[in-house]
């Protein structure tokens, strides 16, 4: 049945009309029934085996129409019988024109609900920008249609959709051009959605689609991978621009049987999209929500470890090549969770830096290395100790007089004190000559760490007069590749060049532990040599030969 009405979306074809056609087609034997409000009919259509698309008829014929007429017997619309049979089919006039009367009162009461949901929107769940339904409208419209559909018979599915790095975009070129762009976004989506689908803004660059229905997720997969295709298109606009967006999706009612779960179960699914890549869609799992609880426990503990400062440090010594002794120690972070077990920084950082942590967790790391190093000086005082810390506390004005302050306090040698600081900070622009100079003027060293992986160039390493780089491990593992031994020797050389300390980390084989040996690397550290030690058995052990 192909039905063309005058409502927009958000509605479908209200069911008082769905049984009228149903009926008329039952009535009259004839295969289509439609009706057109003062425009021409489009070339019918009928509906495939899902009911989710249309496919073109041929030879259809007008055999018999009608005018709908209102309550003042004015003219708003034409009423269409179509056959595409090749049989002629009898309609008595008066069976069409009781017919007729009957859809033409059944639209003068969709046009008046109509009217009054047009004037139920205009009061402040449109939203401005986009025109678009607000979250409201969002809300009652899609509990309207849980509450009519069963799990027997209907399906329905949501999307959550983000548009990927919409925050970049809007920095870079403004809120106007931001404005801009969501619009056009929106349009987009509008015109790759079916008709009775119902799409929103849901606030910032989300938006909320409802494809009502449906009797496969095969449809759900067409229309989400349709708007993907769609978006992917650049956008003519002030500034030409190319996007994608992420999607997460939730089906009634296997995901949920109301309106706040099903939008739960989207969000958890986008968040997992974005989290894996983005420009993709994901569907909400029972092992997706699984993990997210799990997770959501994970990151309540990781608070508590954060107030109550239960982390531990660890410390790997630092092996200089030359006189096969140590010459310092660098402190790791680690959790012992209580679950578990013993986690690196790898598992938790990530997390405490979207709470608003690092800088803290940063300071509270430098604090402790200080304290330690103060005690261990009355032991050996040629005694250095490394501390890895963000970009982003480097960058703070207040991490010199931090330093400043607890060296003071502690008495110890700033000379004993290094701080690492990450090669992808530097491209972030966090690491600035400034702070370096007057670090070194306090007499605390700066090392560029993970170097190799990152676009710093050799006029950076002159301008901010870093005294080590570490070199990333992924150049030590697998060193028995040329390729890889040709970047190394050529970092060693630049390094040479330049008076910088070169350190080789996550030395396991002693195949890698001769090979820089004999290039002339100054220090490595890894696992082959000590692993890191708590503070209480470093010291316990031989520091004198390492071979």
């Amino acid at each position: 049945m192909l039905t063309q009405t005058a409502f927009p979306q958000p509605f479908d074809t209200p069911p008082l009309i769905e049984g009228l056609l149903r009926h008329a087609e039952q009535f009259f034997g004839v295969g289509v029934v439609t009706f057109t409000l003062n425009e021409e009919p489009k070339h019918p259509q009928r509906r495939s085996k899902d009911h989710n698309t249309y496919l073109e008829l041929e030879d259809v014929r007008f055999t018999t129409t009608s005018q709908l007429r209102n309550h003042k017997q004015e003219i708003f619309g034409t009423l269409y019988l179509l056959d595409w049979l090749s049989d002629e089919h009898n309609i008595a006039p008066e069976q069409l024109e009781h017919f007729s009367d009957l859809l033409a009162k059944a639209l003068q009461i969709e046009q008046y609900k109509h009217h009054e949901y047009q004037t139920e929107l205009s009061e402040g769940m449109i939203d401005p920008l986009t025109q678009l339904p607000r979250r409201e409208f969002f809300e009652q419209q899609i509990s309207h249609w849980i509450h009519q559909y069963t799990p027997e018979n209907k399906q329905l599915a949501v999307l959550f959709v983000d548009v990927d790095h919409f925050k970049q975009l809007n920095d870079t070129w403004g809120h106007q051009f931001g404005d801009t762009l969501l619009k056009a976004v929106a349009e987009r989506l509008r015109n790759n959605l079916r008709p009775q689908d119902l799409l929103s803004r849901w606030g910032g660059d989300e938006f909320v689609i409802v494809l009502p229905e449906l009797l496969s997720r095969e449809t759900v997969q067409s229309i989400a991978e349709r708007l993907q295709r769609c978006l992917q298109k650049p956008f003519t606009l002030e500034h030409p621009v190319q996007i994608s967006i992420s999607i997460g999706i939730s089906m009634f009612p296997e995901d949920g049987q109301d309106y706040e779960t099903l939008l739960r179960a989207a969000d958890l699914a986008l968040l997992h999209s974005k989290q894996n890549g983005k420009k993709q869609s994901q569907w909400f799992t029972r092992e997706l929500q699984q993990h997210s609880q799990e997770r959501s426990t994970f990151i309540e503990e990781l608070k508590q470890a954060f107030t109550n400062k239960t982390f531990e440090l660890y410390y790997q010594p630092q092996i200089n090549l030359e006189t096969n002794r140590v010459c310092g120690y660098e402190a790791l972070l680690r959790w012992q969770h209580p679950r578990l077990g013993l986690l690196t920084p790898i598992h938790f950082l990530p997390i405490l830096h979207s709470l608003g942590l690092t800088t803290q967790i940063d300071q509270w790391v430098i604090s402790q290395v200080i304290q330690r190093c103060a005690n261990w000086q009355k032991i050996e005082n040629q005694l250095q100790l490394s501390i890895n810390i963000s970009g982003q506390t480097f960058a703070q004005p207040e991490l010199l007089s931090t330093i400043e302050n607890l060296l003071e306090q502690h008495t110890i040698q700033p000379q004993s004190l290094w701080l690492e600081v990450s090669e992808t900070a530097l491209e972030k622009q966090q690491i600035n000559t400034h702070t370096i100079q007057a670090l070194g003027k306090l007499g605390v060293a700066v090392a560029l760490d993970d170097f190799g992986i990152g676009t710093s160039n050799l006029l950076q390493l002159q301008q901010l007069a870093v005294k080590r780089l570490k070199i990333h491990r992924q150049f030590i593992n697998n060193l028995e590749q040329p390729e890889k031994q040709i970047l190394l020797q050529t970092m060693l050389y630049i390094a040479q060049q330049f008076a910088i300390e070169v350190v080789a980390q996550g030395i396991e084989t002693q195949q890698q532990l001769s090979w820089l040996k004999q290039h002339n690397c100054q220090i490595v550290q890894g696992f082959l040599l000590s692993e890191p030690m708590l503070a209480e058995t470093f010291l316990q052990r031989n520091r004198t030969h390492f071979t």
